[in-house]
This record gives C-alpha cells, structure tokens and sequence, in this order.
C-alpha cells in the first residue's frame, strides 16, 4: 500500500505551519492558524469539511482490499491504512471541534462529564482497574 495523497498534503501543511509557528512564537513572523491549503469553506459548515481536505475514501478501499483476501494485501498494508485513516480522521475532528458553536462545544462538554459521572466511566474504571491490581497484588 502506497501513502495517499490526502495523508501526505495533510502532513506536509503541518509540517510546514509548524516550523513557521514556532518562528512567530520567536517573533519572526505571525503565528498563522491551521486552515487546510486551498480551502475556501466555511469552517462551521459542518457537512462541507470533510472532502477534499481529509477524504478517506481511497485509504478506506485501501484497507478493506488489504483484507479482501488472502493474498491481496499484507500486515504491513492494513496497519499502513490504518494509521493514515486514524490520524487524518482525528485531524478532521480536531478541526471541527476547534471551529464548534459555543453551544455545540457546551453540549459535547456535557455528555462527556455526564460520561465521566457515571458508576462506569472512566473515574470508575480506572478506580476498577486499581483495585484490580491492589487484590491480585496480594496473592
């Protein structure tokens, strides 16, 4: 499996947004902020974001031809995938979080602490797995 060029576009802007962001964090020059290259969008129009600047389609056949049969792809080409369809996917909602409504941020905000409060969230959880711990670090 080849890298595709939406992974590789993506990685090159923000390679280069970074170097330059650190020289205007200096004072070299502004600190620009991340708008993907040639995009003219609207950042709150949701619907709109996510092609061209971080479609997945190819990467998505990509990864299902690397299962598709037993000879078609390899390990390699499945993680390979995989990590470019992970990273550009966060990006994307990196992006769309950044650019949020305040009320869609407070609404996001609140499911995640309703998430947090629960007998089973991630408090609970990580309280479950030292107990865990603690008991099997008795026997």
């Amino acid at each position: 499996m080849e890298l595709q060029q939406t992974f590789v576009d993506l990685i090159k802007q923000l390679r280069e947004l970074s170097a330059a962001r650190a020289d205007g964090l200096k004072g070299d020059g502004a600190v620009e902020w991340m708008l993907p290259k040639d995009w003219t969008g609207d950042p709150t129009n949701i619907p709109e974001l996510h092609k061209p600047i971080f479609d997945r389609d190819k990467i998505n056949q990509a990864y299902e031809d690397s299962h598709a049969s037993g000879d078609s792809g390899s390990v390699g080409d499945a993680m390979a995938a995989k990590l470019q369809l992970g990273f550009l996917a966060a990006a994307e909602r990196a992006f769309r979080a950044r650019h949020a409504s305040p009320v869609r941020e407070r609404l996001h905000a609140a499911a995640r602490l309703k998430g947090h409060g629960h007998e089973q969230g991630v408090f609970g959880a990580l309280q479950s797995i030292v107990q865990d711990y603690a008991k099997h670090g008795k026997s």
